[in-house]
This record gives structure tokens, C-alpha cells and sequence, in this order.
């Protein structure tokens, strides 16, 4: 052990080893003793009579006492076998009797000044030399104690000395070299039974964790249900735990000698086998669940883990591990896999259903409506009027309730996503109330909008789902407040950089029995079933309503009582976007005005794009620069076009009938000449994967869908601005 070891830790142990260390200096206190009383002895007889007598008795008196009082300390700790925190006080009483022994072994130091004879100063210097060498071995222990005693009496001791004159110098000189050897004696004592005691100590707390740590074992796997095994190297059993039978059903005699595999069904034996032979190769455990024989060869389900053993030669000799039985919780595992498996296909085969009956029915809807709608522009009298507002009306209603039962089949399936866009939140509230006055007037509801003038700040969000969350309440509270009173209350709470919408919506109606609120959001529920034949409707508006809004991470509460209305409390937190809309207000006006200033006259321009109004909004915005645009309907148009007529760059879409950008740009670009054309990816397709994919192909650049003027601007000027003429 050496002394970096001591310095490593020092606080590690700390009450333990000043508990041995006092425990030390205590032992050595009756030698010390005994000592100290010797010398004194031999001092007294060789003095006598050679100083003042009364002096001497005085002194070794005082060396008695202090003798005395050691051996009775010593003998208080003995009995009292101090607790830690009791160690400070001892150490204390050691010192109080300690510094008298100092002093009297100064005072003897002054014999030497007395005028006593050489054989005299010679006994005397031997004397303080024993002593001084003898609390070495004493009070190392405590360096500190040992700095204590050795530095007053041989500093008194070398004064003396040059008190005597300068013959004597050289005894002075000396003694500070005794003193320096004693220090360095004792220091070197100290570190090494300081690092005994902790070794001592490291042992003993080692060997107390190893019983600690086999019971604790002995525990867990007496309450986790493991048993404990050992194999050679070629996987037979060498030891087996009593808890074998409780797992396996068979007694560890049984197992004994026979190899693991034995005992593992025949499908699994060689996977046993190689994870065994593949975890000792790699040296790394090994964790494996697998069917096994137990008793009377039923099969059950084994967790086996477990470590490859070596010896000093890094030689295999072995394995080692637990085993625990999991059969029944591969029957729970088995059993909800098929239940779990039959819920997916249930809920599926529903979404699936609604989804596709809500398509069917809502196409030939929509060509009902609209046709209802062109008779009503035509000359119609009162009662063909009447009949065609009767069509309308309940065309409308039919294709709400489609639209519901669409929504609630995508949000069950999770394929309703959210979009993120920003919005005034002020016009959509707005627009919301204008949306809704008709169904107020038609019911002869007062519609009221109270809103805190902070609302008129652009947000960031979903803003058709917000608008349906909207429309789904305040309908219902029109619906339910036949000539009353229905208030949106807005008010935005804004903090730092986030708007805490929270919406009202309160009636005056019906309102709302307490065992009805329980199940107000669920789907196809009304509060009760009178109000579907009264009011009509699916009872899936609050449903929807509620899931939109745990989707978008709001709260959604209901107040109300039967017959007084209700309350509704919306709760949303928006992140604000203040600067945004601004910023692309003057991008585009400054792209717009730079689209009018700028002009790649004669460049020509092939837009490869099958929706009619993408190519109207991207032409339009192509030719104000003053390009001569092309439009190819799909990529094997444009493959054709690209063939026939030169273009300076190629806009590609990626998903288009007949064939697609990315096989047509490769085409393109196998057959083009030296002239390199550049081709820009012009899609709805924002994926890293398909950036990556776009440029492998052969395209220079990437615009996704929506883009902004600015955009387009942007990769006109990269690749056409050089080469204007």
C-alpha cells in the first residue's frame, strides 16, 4: 500500500480510523509510561546530588503525577470503550495528559545549564534522546501528537546547548538532525499504519458486504422464484438450487450430470446452444427465454440467464445462472396478442366501413345539393320553393352528419392529422359568428360575441379545427335555446411568446341533467334518447369536439344545469406569431414588385404539373418575370416536350398519372446532350428522404409545396440571372 493510496480518500473511513488510532495511542500509553518512569528514574539517581536536590525531587514528583493521571485515563478508556462520537473528548484527555510530559522533559533539558558535570550531561542527553526515539513508536499514531512532543523538548534541548557555548554548537546542530530523523521516522510509521488500519477496515466492511451480499441472494432468489445453477463447459449441471423443483418439477439430484439440453425442447436446443457458445465467445452475458422439459416431459416456458466462467487463463470452465419459470406469462402474452390482434381487426374493419360508406354516400350528396341549389336560381312558384328548400335543407343535414361520422372514422383509425399554419384568431372568430347567423336567425336566437380586444394577433395552429370545435358548440347551444340567448365569450391570455385562448360558450336552454354529463362526450350519445326524436342529430359533435381538443393538448368542460343552460369552457394553448405574417407581407410585395422589375425575356420554362390550379397559380406567377412558360400535364409529357423544345429549366412535381417526376427526370438526364438543364423539384413531399431521393436522381433543387414567391424568385435568379443577355 502506498502512501498515494493514503491520500486518495481521505475522508473514507474517517470515525473508524480515528477511532483505531486513539484505540492505539491508548494501548501504547502503558509502555509509554513504564518508559518514561524508567528514565526518570535513572535521571534521578544520576543528578543527585549534582544540583539542588529539592529541584530534582520537584521534578520527578511532577513526572509522577503525570504518570498517574496517564494510568488512570488509560484505564477510564479501557472501561468506557468510546462510541464515535466520543472520540473527540478522548483524544482531548490523551493531550491533557500529554503537554505536561512535555514540559517536564523540558525542564529536565535545563539540567544541562546547571553545572553538572560531562558523565552527568551525558546521562541526561541519553535520557531525552530515549524518550524523544521511544514516542516515535508511541505517538506515530497521531503525527500531529508526535510534532507536539518532539519539537519543544529537542528545541529546549538544542537551546540548552547553545546556552552552553560554542563547544556545544555542534550537539545543537545535532539534535535539529535528531529531530528532522525522529519526524521522518514517525511520518513514515504513521502513513503505514494508517493505511493498515484502512486496509484492516476495507476488509472487514468486504467481508461483512459478502455475507450481506449471499444473504441478500439467498433472498431474492428464495422471493423471485429463481433457482440457481452451475454447468461445465459442456453444459452439464455441476450444482442445481432446491428451487429447481418448484420450477422445473424435478429435484436437483435429477438434474445433476445431465446436460441443459437435455431439458430444453427439441426446437429450442440448438438456439440454447449458440446463444451458450456465442455468449462465452464474446464474454458478455447472455439472457434467453426458451420451452423446456420439465417433469414427466410437459413443456413449459424458462427465462434462463446467465455468464460464461473462466479461469486465470481465460480458459472456458463453465457457466453460471437463474432460471425462472414464465409459462404464465406467455399464456397472459399469447392470450392479449389475440385479443389485442382481434380489437385492431374489430376497430379497422368499423374505420374502415364508415370511412367508405361516408364517401359513397357523401359524392352523389354533393351532386344533390349542388343541383338543389341551381333550381333555386331558377323561376320557381311558392310551392316548388317550399319543396326545394325541404331538399336542400335536409341535403345539408344528411352531409353534416357524413362529414361527423367521416371525422369521428379518422380520428378512431389515428389518421386525422393536424395541421400547423397561422391565422388571425380575431377573423376567425369572425368569421365563425358570420358562419352561424343564419342557424341563430332560423331559431330565433340572439347570438352574442363578447371578446377582449386583445384577440386581434396571429397565431399558430390548426385554424379549420378550431373553427370546428367552434361551429360543433355554439350549433349545439343554438339547437338547445329555441328564442333565447347564446354568448361566445373569446379572451386570450398572453404569456412570453404563447396565447392562452380559453372560449365560452353559454346558453340560456335546456341544459343539462347531472347523470347526462357523464356521458356527454361520448360517441353516439345523447344526454338522453327523447333529444334525438325532438332535436335530431347523431351524438357525435361533443365526441369529436373533445377528441379535436385533447389532440390539439387543450380541456374541454361543461357547466349546466337542467332547464337554467349550460356552460362550455374550451381551453387552448397557441403559440404566437407575431412577426410572421408581416414579414411575409413585405417578402411578397417586395417579390412581387421584383417580379415585375425583373425579366429573363426569351428564356423558356417547361412546368411539369398535373393539378390545374397549381399550374395556373405557378404559370401566372412564371410569366410575370417574363419567361415563356410550357406545361406538360405529367412526367411522360414531359419527357416528350423535353425532347423536342429547348428548355433554360425544368419545374418537376413528383407524384403525377402515368409517370412520375423522379423516372422522368432520369430519363431526361440519360439521353441529354452537354448542355446541363437545370430541374427543381416542385412538390408536396417534404421529407428528408425525399430531398435525398430528388437529388440522387439527377434534380439540381428543391421547392416544396406551398411556396413563396420570394422561393420562386430565388431559383429563378440562381439559375437564370447569369445567363441573361
Amino acid at each position: 500500500m502506498n502512501k498515494q493510496q493514503t491520500v486518495d480518500k481521505p475522508y473514507e473511513f474517517s470515525g473508524e480510523i480515528l477511532a483505531e488510532q486513539i484505540k492505539q495511542l491508548f494501548i501504547a500509553l502503558r509502555f509509554s509510561i513504564v518508559g518514561t518512569m524508567g528514565v526518570g528514574i535513572i535521571v534521578l539517581v544520576s543528578l543527585w546530588g549534582s544540583i539542588d536536590n529539592v529541584y530534582l525531587l520537584s521534578w520527578f514528583a511532577l513526572l509522577a503525577l503525570v504518570s498517574i493521571f496517564r494510568i488512570v485515563s488509560l484505564r477510564n478508556y479501557i472501561k468506557a470503550k468510546p462510541a464515535e462520537p466520543e472520540l473527540i473528548k478522548w483524544q482531548n484527555i490523551f493531550l491533557l495528559g500529554l503537554v505536561p510530559s512535555i514540559i517536564c522533559w523540558c525542564l529536565c533539558c535545563a539540567f544541562l545549564v546547571a553545572g553538572i558535570g560531562y558523565i552527568e550531561q551525558q546521562v541526561v542527553s541519553l535520557a531525552i534522546a530515549g524518550v524523544c526515539a521511544g514516542a516515535v513508536s508511541g505517538l506515530s499514531f497521531k503525527i500531529k501528537m508526535l510534532v507536539l512532543f518532539i519539537v519543544p523538548v529537542l528545541t529546549s534541548y538544542a537551546a540548552a546547548f547553545i546556552y552552553l557555548g560554542d563547544e556545544f554548537y555542534t550537539m545543537a546542530m545535532l539534535s535539529v538532525v535528531f529531530m528532522l530523523l525522529l519526524y521522518s521516522a514517525g511520518k513514515r510509521m504513521y502513513v503505514n499504519t494508517y493505511d493498515n488500519i484502512r486496509l484492516g477496515l476495507i476488509s472487514q466492511r468486504q467481508s461483512l458486504e459478502l455475507k450481506q451480499s449471499e444473504q441478500r441472494f439467498r433472498d431474492v432468489s428464495e422471493a423471485s422464484g429463481e433457482y440457481i445453477w452451475e454447468t461445465d463447459e459442456n453444459f452439464k449441471y455441476t450444482f442445481v438450487s432446491d428451487k429447481s423443483n418448484e420450477v422445473k418439477g424435478l429435484m436437483p439430484d435429477e438434474l445433476l450430470g445431465q446436460s441443459i439440453l437435455c431439458f430444453t425442447h427439441a426446437d429450442e436446443a440448438e438456439h440454447i446452444s449458440n446463444v451458450l457458445s456465442e455468449a462465452a465467445k464474446i464474454h458478455k452475458s447472455f439472457s434467453v427465454e426458451y420451452k423446456s422439459i420439465a417433469s414427466h416431459g410437459k413443456t413449459s416456458w424458462e427465462q434462463m440467464n446467465g455468464v460464461p466462467l473462466f479461469d486465470d487463463a481465460d480458459r472456458l470452465v463453465g457457466y453460471r445462472g437463474a432460471g425462472l419459470s414464465i409459462t404464465e406469462r406467455k399464456q397472459a402474452e399469447v392470450a392479449l396478442i389475440d385479443a389485442k390482434k382481434k380489437s385492431e381487426a374489430a376497430s379497422q374493419a368499423k374505420s374502415d366501413f364508415l370511412a367508405t360508406m361516408s364517401h359513397e354516400i357523401r359524392t352523389p350528396m354533393n351532386g344533390v345539393i349542388g343541383m338543389t341549389q341551381l333550381l333555386k336560381g331558377t323561376k320557381l312558384d311558392e310551392q316548388q320553393s317550399s319543396y326545394i328548400e325541404v331538399i336542400n335543407s335536409s341535403g345539408e343535414l344528411l352531409l353534416g352528419i357524413i362529414n361527423s361520422i367521416l371525422d369521428y372514422s379518422k380520428i378512431e383509425a389515428g389518421k386525422l392529422d393536424l395541421e400547423v399554419n397561422t391565422f388571425n384568431l380575431e377573423k376567425l372568430i369572425t368569421e365563425t359568428i358570420e358562419l352561424m347567423t343564419y342557424q341563430s336567425e332560423k331559431e330565433n336566437v340572439t347570438l352574442n360575441l363578447i371578446a377582449d380586444k386583445n384577440i386581434s394577433l396571429d397565431v399558430i395552429g390548426d385554424a379549420l379545427r378550431i373553427k370546428q370545435v367552434l361551429v360543433n358548440l355554439l350549433s349545439n347551444a343554438i339547437k338547445f335555446s329555441k328564442d333565447g340567448v347564446v354568448n361566445l365569450i373569446v379572451g386570450c391570455h398572453e404569456i412570453d411568446d404563447m396565447c392562452k385562448l380559453r372560449v365560452t360558450v353559454e346558453d340560456n336552454g335546456i341544459g343539462i341533467s347531472e347523470e347526462a354529463k357523464g356521458q356527454l362526450f361520448t360517441s353516439f350519445m345523447q344526454a338522453d334518447s327523447s333529444m334525438t326524436r325532438r332535436y335530431g342529430g347523431t351524438g357525435l359533435g361533443l365526441a369529436i369536439t373533445s377528441k379535436l381538443i385533447d389532440m390539439m393538448g387543450g380541456k374541454i368542460s361543461v357547466e349546466s344545469e337542467e332547464g337554467l343552460g349550460s356552460k362550455f369552457l374550451v381551453e387552448l394553448s397557441l403559440k404566437k406569431d407575431l412577426n410572421l405574417a408581416k414579414e411575409n407581407a413585405a417578402a411578397n410585395i417586395t417579390a412581387e414588385n421584383e417580379l415585375s422589375s425583373l425579366s429573363f425575356k426569351d428564356k423558356n420554362v417547361l412546368l411539369v404539373e398535373d393539378n390545374k390550379v397549381n399550374q395556373l397559380v405557378a404559370q401566372a406567377m412564371l410569366e410575370k418575370t417574363g419567361v415563356k412558360v410550357e406545361v406538360a400535364e405529367n412526367g411522360k409529357d414531359a419527357v416528350d416536350k423535353s425532347a423536342r423544345m429547348n428548355f433554360d429549366i425544368i419545374f418537376m412535381d413528383l407524384s403525377m398519372p402515368e409517370m412520375g417526376g423522379i423516372e422522368a427526370v432520369q430519363i431526361i438526364r440519360k439521353r441529354q446532350s452537354d448542355k446541363h438543364v437545370p430541374i427543381v423539384a416542385l412538390t408536396a413531399n417534404v421529407t428528408s428522404s425525399d430531398k435525398e431521393e430528388c437529388i440522387k436522381a439527377g434534380m439540381d433543387g428543391f421547392m416544396s409545396k406551398p411556396f413563396e414567391v420570394k422561393e420562386l424568385l430565388d431559383v429563378l435568379n440562381k439559375w437564370l440571372a447569369n445567363t441573361q443577355e
